[in-house]
């Protein structure tokens, strides 16, 4: 059944008679967070999409409803499904977007080159379900695609194992004082300190270095966090230049319309806060 408008307490109530849940990770994150959240006794299929599922996340879902969880990546583009973490690629792929669906083919380029294993290059994609082109729009349909390969603008790598692992989008890449940063990265990083439920950063812009970086952070249920204990939890993990310059501390993570987390949403706090 729909839910009308996402509410925690709408989709509790329902999901003692669920079969099949489906929602952006977004919307999982804040039912576990609320403490009359069940292992619902029917649920057979978790369906996720739409952002990426982080691997706390990914682990604290799998207690909920063991072997039922199917992360999906795509682009309306593209067909919509071209990769697929299945809970045979788990736990060891979580984090990563899996293996890509029947007759999907994927590269990842750099410059012009395929990369290495373990190297970052933009992910494309070769798929028969996808799009011949974008209406009345010749200019952009051409600039999308590299031969028959559509460019997502995700940014991606092989793991050790196989898995295309996404880093960003390429146009949220942060570019601090020269130092390229990918925000993915310093969200995975925050949120697997043990009293951040959810983080999300994102750039802005800034007169001495060009920009900086803003992370928004949902601390779990009576976590007593401040900016100078997490700012040194993280110099003991990362290099300097990616610790965020300034943390916003907040009940939830911005979000748009479709439920999903929005960076965009972190330049207005960062507006605010000069």
């Amino acid at each position: 059944m729909l839910v009308p408008k996402f509410t925690c307490d709408a989709v509790c109530r329902r999901l003692a008679q669920s079969t099949v849940l489906a929602g952006v990770p977004s919307m999982f994150r804040a039912l576990l967070a609320n403490s009359s959240v069940k292992a619902p006794p029917n649920l057979r299929l978790i369906l996720t999409g739409g952002e990426v599922l982080a691997p706390g996340l990914a682990h604290a879902m799998t207690r909920l409803a063991p072997g039922a969880i199917h992360d999906l990546y795509g682009l309306t583009e593209t067909g919509s499904c071209d990769f697929c973490l299945s809970p045979t690629d788990q736990p060891h792929g979580f984090g990563t977007i899996g293996q890509p669906t029947d007759r999907v083919g994927f590269r990842l380029v750099r410059d012009g080159r395929a990369v290495a294993a373990g190297e970052t290059g933009e992910l494309q994609i070769r798929t028969p379900f996808g799009m011949l082109g974008y209406l009345d729009n010749p200019e952009l349909t051409d600039a999308s695609f590299d031969g028959d390969y559509f460019r997502t603008g995700d940014l991606a790598r092989m793991t050790a194992r196989g898995y295309v692992e996404l880093v960003g989008r390429a146009k949220d890449i942060i570019s601090r004082g020269g130092n390229k940063i990918a925000p993915l990265e310093i969200d995975n990083l925050l949120e697997q300190h043990p009293d951040v439920a959810a983080a999300l950063c994102a750039g802005a812009p800034d007169e001495r270095l060009g920009e900086v970086v803003h992370a928004v952070i949902v601390p779990r249920a009576g976590a007593d966090l401040d900016a100078v204990a997490l700012r040194d939890w993280l110099l003991a993990r990362t290099e300097r230049f990616k610790v965020p310059d300034v943390f916003h501390f907040r009940d939830a993570l911005p979000s748009g319309s479709s439920g999903k987390a929005d960076r965009q949403a972190i330049a207005l706090l960062a507006a605010k806060a000069t």
